[in-house]
């Protein structure tokens, strides 16, 4: 009988040489989206079944309650690692609209990756760090880098303005606990260091993985060291196995986050405005006179009011 490590190399092979004949079918296609469809389908169907129960893949669109940045030309993902349980937003095609508080990685696929394709990646994985979560409290995570260097593990409390304007995905207080951001190739070059340079020059890209080219990660904070001026590079021969790994350590930054930040999914709920109080003593919205009314209550109102007018009370004439 093989040994256990020869046998886990065997099927890490064998999963390989399968992704990169599904990539070779794909080509049959004459039209280039559907080439790319049936290589994203491939990709998808095999991480998803990595992850699942738990977390599912979906190609869809990646969203936040704010409309933040909503003029963006594109906003499709071809393959986004995220938390079951948003089948509200499921599209008979499959596709998702997927709340940013949802995400644990974002995962940009290619048949051949180049260089120019790298940079469009980059650039669009930076548009969508840009989203913000919705939080109704809790306290940003804690640095690694402070803990190497002796300063307060103490987590920082969210101010007001969090809880008002929401945290961007890229805020640098989430960056040991915000959605990885990832480049698969099926193919493309075929030496790690050509990655890693490119990686180099990455504003937002943490992963790049292609098949017979190596796998690398960058600025991800380690629990131990911190952040380093560096890459962390695979050869070929680990390319895929490292990949998952990479996947496998976004499922844990994301429950990670989970724990520290208290997500209000409310502005998914599909209605303008909360419920609100109409008081039996003034037969209105208006409260009696020994209620103090928060900033929410005055603000909520002022909403209502603007959108219909005629709730809004006549000041009283002077007598």
């Amino acid at each position: 009988m093989a040994a256990g490590r020869a046998r886990i190399r065997k099927f890490v092979e064998a999963t390989e040489e399968r992704l990169r004949a599904d990539a070779r079918r794909a080509s049959t296609f004459d039209h280039k989206g559907n080439r790319g469809t049936e290589s994203e389908h491939s990709i998808s169907a095999w991480l998803g079944r990595r992850f699942m129960p738990s977390y599912t893949v979906s190609a869809g669109e990646i969203i936040d309650s704010f409309d933040t940045s909503a003029t963006r030309a594109s906003r499709q993902q071809d393959c986004v690692l995220h938390e079951i349980g948003i089948d509200r937003f499921l599209f008979p095609s499959g596709m998702r609209l997927i709340p940013i508080e949802r995400v644990v990685a974002v995962i940009e696929v290619k048949r051949r990756l180049t260089q120019k394709e790298f940079r469009e990646s980059d650039q669009k994985a930076t548009g969508t760090s840009e989203l913000r979560f919705a939080v109704m409290g809790g306290s940003t995570p804690r640095s690694a880098v402070g803990r190497v260097r002796g300063t307060s593990e103490v987590n920082s409390p969210l101010g007001e303005e969090d809880l008002s304007t929401g945290l961007a995905c890229n805020d640098p207080r989430l960056r040991p606990n915000r959605p990885i951001f990832a480049v698969f190739g099926f193919g493309g070059p075929k030496t790690p260091e050509t990655l890693a340079g490119w990686m180099r020059d990455a504003k937002t890209i943490d992963v790049v993985c292609c098949l017979g080219g190596g796998c690398i990660s960058r600025d991800l904070a380690h629990p131990d060291f911190g952040r380093v001026p560096g890459s962390l590079v695979s050869q070929a021969e680990d390319a895929l196995p490292m990949f998952e790994h990479y996947l496998s350590n976004a499922v844990d930054r994301y429950e990670g986050l989970r724990r520290f930040l208290h997500f209000n999914l409310a502005g998914y709920a599909g209605f303008l405005q909360s419920p609100m109080l109409y008081w039996d003593e003034t037969n209105s919205y208006e409260p009696p006179a020994w209620y103090k009314p928060t900033a929410e209550d005055l603000a909520q109102r002022g909403q209502l009011y603007a959108r219909r007018p005629g709730l809004r009370p006549r000041p009283r004439k002077k007598r």
